[in-house]
């Protein structure tokens, strides 16, 4: 009987959140992979700055995080240009950063970042400042 009710009740599917990590530490970007395995989340990399400019406006994430020092272009660069894109202006920006920089942090969230993290983050720290922004729901 649960296997006819299964197939008759109408099905919605709920498209998982693409969140979009951006760092040029591939281990960093791996850990936060590993870390979010058990939430139904899809997460996409950028390893360096432009890379992650370029991934955010091809993907078009529900989520960015990003690191601060990076080659090719810092933290803030790829915040300015992803914030004036039209295509990523509306996904939230979360900064996981080494640097512990009260002044940076200040300044970045006047420019309207979602949440400054400093590494190496706690799982629930960055699952609840994701969650605010995203649905995060546990793979079954």
């Amino acid at each position: 009987m649960s296997t006819l009710k299964n197939r008759l009740e109408p099905r919605i599917r709920v498209r998982q959140p693409k969140l979009l990590v951006i760092d040029d530490e591939p281990y960093v970007i791996d850990a936060i992979k590993r870390r979010l395995h058990d939430y139904r989340v899809h997460v996409m990399e950028g390893y360096h700055g432009l890379h992650g400019i370029w991934r955010g406006i091809t993907e078009k994430p529900d989520a960015i995080i990003t690191d601060i020092m990076m080659p090719h272009a810092s933290g803030e660069e790829v915040i300015a240009c992803l914030q004036h894109n039209p295509k990523t202006e509306s996904a939230p920006i979360i900064v996981l950063t080494g640097c512990s920089d009260p002044a940076l942090e200040s300044r970045l969230r006047r420019q309207g970042i979602a949440a400054y993290l400093t590494k190496p983050v706690e799982l629930n720290l960055l699952v609840s400042e994701l969650s605010k922004h995203v649905l995060l729901r546990r793979r079954d």
